[in-house]
């Protein structure tokens, strides 16, 4: 059966698993290949032993408190779009995580540019009217000085002229002898008028020259008025032309930052935990999960690298046959493991499907990046990616169901005794317990926050 096929079929299977009767749950059956280890392979099977775990009922359900719209990575309608909230600071890498991220950073910064650009063009703006507006009020004070400069000459020259006919008329100043037919009195008073009166034309000619300089000053001030006018306007419209590009490129980038956002974040997703194989959507996964059962059952104790082992065991946390989780949680390759006929050490399971979920009407495979049996599925699969259905090869839905499976070989899930009674649960082989042990305390050591559950407390289903 094709992967296409499978999908197509999904739906209709977690319907009609929801409501089946299948009994006890089987136990876990770990029967994909680990693609990158050649030491240790994690098709380890349920061995037959004479040790059992005795399967505790699954839970009831328990209605927990429901995030707002839009928080924590979920979109408006209640669905996983991106990392949580809690998980904003863990280092990514990748080589698409961070050619995204230097993308969407480039962009952003293109966008602060622009915005700079605005203020700096508006400040720019605005000082050259502040200088311009200053122009024209120096410029209007100096033609008002420059025109009382020309009317003072004006006046002064005729004051020369006037002078000039009261020399002529009273004689010259340097007469040796007064004219004839003058009482000495007279004659004293027009040489003395006349003195006065060249005097008075000295000091004119010398006002007329002072303010002959003062009018070429006034000139040359107003000359140097009207050029840095004309200056300021010029900068002026260079500085409007610079203020629309910016706009411009500001409008571009504010256009493309979203989209830009929008990559960064699902391109984070899909990368890698720095210095680690996990991706971060499994990371994210695993911890919503961990913390979705600290609401649940406190005693539990289960934490998100408990988890990142056993998912890193089966599937490589979505990663086999050369598939990932994809944007959303689902596997971009359906994630099916071998018959579990018996042969190989396995445990026979024969069909509890119809071969729905795992495409095999007579045996059933193990199913998702937890590596579900269907009939397991059928008592612990969950919605908590929140797009309506409780999906197997959903790694959101796959490890909040394996959270809720293995809390109920609880409390004590925070330490060595708790997890090996736990996993072994979930595949009874010592080597596998061994395995994931010491991959789950390899990746306790990322720079992971610790799990911290919201203050509301889960609500009790309603009666009936």
């Amino acid at each position: 059966m094709t992967a296409s096929h499978v999908f197509s079929r999904r739906a209709l299977a977690l319907a009609a698993l929801a409501t089946a009767v299948v009994g006890a749950p089987p136990a876990m059956a770990s029967s994909v290949e680990d693609p990158t280890t050649s030491t240790t392979s994690s098709t380890t099977t349920a061995a037959t032993t004479s040790t059992t775990v005795p399967a505790p009922p699954p839970p009831p359900p328990v209605i927990l408190p429901t995030p707002p719209p839009g928080a924590d990575g979920r979109s408006r309608d209640g669905r996983i779009v991106g990392i949580s909230d809690a998980l904003a600071s863990v280092p990514a890498t990748g080589d698409e995580t961070e050619r995204a991220a230097s993308e969407h950073d480039r962009i952003a910064a293109g966008l602060a540019d622009a915005r700079r650009r605005i203020d700096d063009a508006a400040n720019e703006t605005q000082r050259l009217a502040d200088e311009t507006a200053a122009i024209d009020e120096t410029t209007r004070r100096e033609f008002v000085h420059h025109s009382k400069l020309v009317n003072a000459r004006a006046a002064l020259v005729s004051d020369m002229r006037h002078l000039a006919v009261e020399r002529y008329v009273n004689g010259r100043e340097d007469a040796l002898l007064p004219p004839s037919g003058l009482s000495l009195d007279e004659s004293m008073d027009r040489s003395q008028i006349a003195t006065m009166a060249v005097e008075a034309s000295r000091g004119t000619a010398a006002a007329v020259v002072r303010v002959d300089s003062l009018l070429a000053e006034s000139d040359r001030q107003q000359a140097s008025l009207v050029a840095r006018r004309s200056d300021d306007v010029t900068r002026s419209k260079s500085t409007e032309t610079d203020r629309a590009a910016a706009e411009t490129d500001a409008f571009q980038y504010a256009l493309a930052l979203p989209a830009a956002e929008q990559t960064a974040r699902d391109a984070r997703l899909l990368g890698f935990v720095a210095g680690s194989d996990l991706p971060l959507i499994a990371l994210d996964a695993y911890w919503r999960a961990a913390l979705r059962e600290r609401l649940v059952d406190p005693t539990c104790g289960l934490t998100w690298w408990a988890l990142a082992g056993i998912g890193r065991t089966e599937s490589n946390h979505g990663r086999q046959a050369g598939g990932m989780a994809g944007s959303g949680g689902v596997a971009t390759r359906p994630i099916i493991g071998i018959a579990l006929n018996g042969s190989g050490g396995t445990t026979a399971i024969p069909d509890t499907d119809h071969g729905l979920l795992d495409g095999d009407p007579v045996w059933d495979r193990a199913i998702g990046p937890m590596q579900f049996i269907p009939g397991t599925w059928a008592h612990f699969g969950i919605d908590v990616s929140g797009d309506g259905v409780a999906d197997p090869q959903n790694i959101y839905d796959s490890a909040a169901a394996a959270a809720v499976y293995i809390c109920r070989y609880g409390p004590g899930l925070d330490a060595d005794p708790g997890l090996q009674r736990a996993y072994y649960s979930y595949n009874h082989s010592a080597s596998y317990v061994a395995l994931v042990l010491q991959r789950a305390h390899d990746y306790e050591a990322l720079p992971v926050p610790s799990l911290t559950p919201p203050a509301s407390p889960p609500v009790a289903p309603p009666p009936g």
